[in-house]
């Protein structure tokens, strides 16, 4: 109840009432501390159900590896910038994407657009960069989704599958999850999570999946240095763009 009980500093304990705090409700999930906004609310308010979570990481059959990092702009231009895969290819030019692979990414909504999110899907294959490119070359299709859960969750997901079985349970399944938190006008929090889910091995002799290994057990700095070149990219722009809207009233 963020109630004082004890100065351990002092044998007079005169005062305590003074030197309480405010009280929030916490619940922990897959790794991430979520408090509820509300000084002193009950169980009953603090409504768990509304904490939005990621099932891949949930599933055994993937791995993931995580990303944070303090930005200078807020958790609003944030969460825009991430929902929108057609900046990656220009934002991202040359780290991970380029500019040529550049195409329209129709975005079908799949339901009501209402104050708790939305979610949506490609319209049609979409095959985008080198992977898209080897997609095609396997003969493959690919199937892309993304949900928002108002204000700060948002995930996209990639799929793969042959052509022939349209299976997509059997084959290649990466998702980008992103919580964007605020922490001060004009600065925000990310928390990203990349789940993969590789295709278990063709050869007979393989006894392990390579690819799951290699991302379960890369160290972290290793992942953090391709990861901070991203957001490097996003920084040039974001900040600019966030004064430009604040200056036009927005």
């Amino acid at each position: 109840e963020g109630t004082c009980t004890k100065i351990p500093q002092t044998t007079s304990q005169k005062g305590l009432q003074g030197c309480g705090a405010r009280a929030y409700r916490i619940v922990e999930r897959q790794g991430i501390i979520f408090v509820w906004g509300k000084a002193g609310a009950t169980t009953e308010e603090a409504d768990t159900s509304l904490v939005p979570t990621c099932p891949a990481l949930e599933d055994d059959r993937f791995v993931w590896i995580d990303f944070s990092r303090d930005l200078p702009y807020s958790a609003d231009i944030l969460m825009e910038n991430v929902l929108d895969s057609s900046h990656v290819c220009f934002t991202h030019h040359q780290t991970i994407s380029k500019r040529e692979n550049a195409m329209p990414l129709p975005l079908r909504l799949t339901t009501p657009v209402t104050p708790l999110g939305f979610h949506g899907e490609m319209a049609g294959d979409v095959p985008v960069g080198k992977t898209g490119e080897e997609n095609i070359k396997e003969k493959r299709v690919t199937q892309r989704t993304t949900d928002f859960v108002a204000p700060t969750y948002m995930n996209h997901i990639i799929r793969s599958a042959d052509v022939d079985s349209m299976d997509f349970d059997a084959g290649f399944e990466t998702w980008t999850v992103a919580y964007a938190t605020p922490t001060g006008p004009g600065r925000s929090r990310l928390l990203a999570r990349f789940p993969f889910r590789f295709p278990p091995p063709t050869r007979r002799f393989l006894r392990f999946n390579i690819p799951s290994l290699v991302f379960k057990y890369l160290p972290d700095w290793v992942n953090h240095l391709g990861q901070l070149k991203v957001t490097d990219d996003d920084n040039i722009f974001l900040p600019i763009q966030e004064c430009q809207v604040h200056n036009m009233g927005g």
